[in-house]
């Protein structure tokens, strides 16, 4: 963690009783410059800021934590959005403490496959037809192939 320098004031400076810090719980300040983690140190710790209600000293029943990540969330975007679309899911997540979603793409296959399928099926439906009409008496392509059996030169 680079040291704070003296005459760069924080933009921000949580106090907590309870800091998640490498992975232990400790009473600490934690200082914020340019929306990152500039210094960590003890709770008192002399740092100073830009504003005047920049210095926070959180309740003791409130815990201070790194960003977490939910690495399995299925925000339904595009399709069930009435239920939970993006919007919806990522102010629960942040509201919850999470700064990071990794979304699931099961739904977006599935729309997918669904519209692969279609796009399948209607080539097929194309080329069935095309198959008809090559075939179908009266046609150009059927009268080249059957003309020389006409004229006797095919078998």
């Amino acid at each position: 963690m680079p040291e704070p320098l003296a005459s760069a004031p924080f933009d921000l400076v949580l106090r907590a009783e309870r800091v998640l810090v490498d992975g232990a719980w400790r009473a600490a300040a934690v200082a914020v410059r340019d929306g990152v983690v500039a210094a960590i140190g003890p709770v008192d710790a002399p740092f100073t800021t830009t504003g005047v209600d920049d210095d926070r000293l959180l309740p003791p029943d409130q815990v201070l934590l790194p960003g977490m990540v939910d690495t399995h969330v299925h925000v339904n975007e595009p399709g069930r959005t009435e239920w939970e679309g993006f919007a919806s899911a990522t102010r629960a997540a942040a509201a919850g403490g999470l700064t990071l979603l990794v979304a699931l793409a099961g739904h977006l296959l599935r729309k997918r496959r669904k519209e692969l399928e279609a796009e399948e099926a209607e080539a097929a439906a194309a080329a069935e037809t095309a198959a008809a009409e090559t075939a179908s008496p009266g046609t150009a392509a059927e009268e080249a192939r059957v003309a020389p059996t006409a004229e006797g030169t095919r078998a």
